[in-house]
């Protein structure tokens, strides 16, 4: 009698044990099928946030050259051709001071990096407001030492915060 009923249960045993590591299988699959959407979406963020630093580097970058032209003209030509040209300076000036004052810091993970980028802002305004005073000087030098010497010290500190910016945007890893 034994015999017989290992003999009819063998079947439903199997069936049972089958079932369970069906289950086991379905939800090993299930947790492999969640750490890889994880991965995918650790790797996405962090890719955003290279992309963003690399953003903001390339807008300190830009905005280096431009001030690096811009000190050219100005203190090394001593002025401009024409007021057109000027003019054309100072908006080109407004347009990256306002980039740079208007970017989203919110991301970054370093206060070296938001300290490097208020830095730039601050350097980009006393600039332009450098070059306000230039067009109202009354007198026949508008550019005279004091003038040379504010927006050397403002061009010079574009150049150390566009070099500090670059360098944290290199050494800059994962976000997370």
């Amino acid at each position: 009698m034994g015999d017989a009923l290992t003999s009819e249960w063998l079947p439903a045993w199997v069936q049972a044990l089958g079932s369970i590591g069906a289950i086991l299988a379905a939800a090993a699959f299930v947790l492999w099928q969640h750490q890889l959407d994880r991965a995918r979406d650790v790797e996405a963020r962090v890719q955003d946030y290279r992309h963003k630093i690399a953003a903001m580097s390339a807008l300190a970058k830009v905005a280096r050259n431009w001030t690096e032209n811009l000190k050219e003209q100005i203190l090394t030509k001593g002025a401009f051709k024409s007021s057109g040209e000027f003019a054309t300076a100072k908006e080109h000036l407004a347009i990256f001071r306002k980039q740079v004052a208007e970017a989203d810091l919110s991301f970054l993970r370093k206060s070296e990096f938001v300290y490097a980028w208020m830095k730039l802002t601050g350097a980009m305004l006393a600039i332009d407001s450098d070059l306000a005073v230039l067009v109202r000087a009354d007198s026949a030098d508008p550019l005279n030492n004091d003038r040379k010497e504010k927006l050397t010290k403002s061009f010079a500190m574009v150049d150390t915060a566009t070099l500090e910016i670059e360098a944290l945007a290199n050494a800059e890893g994962s976000p997370l």
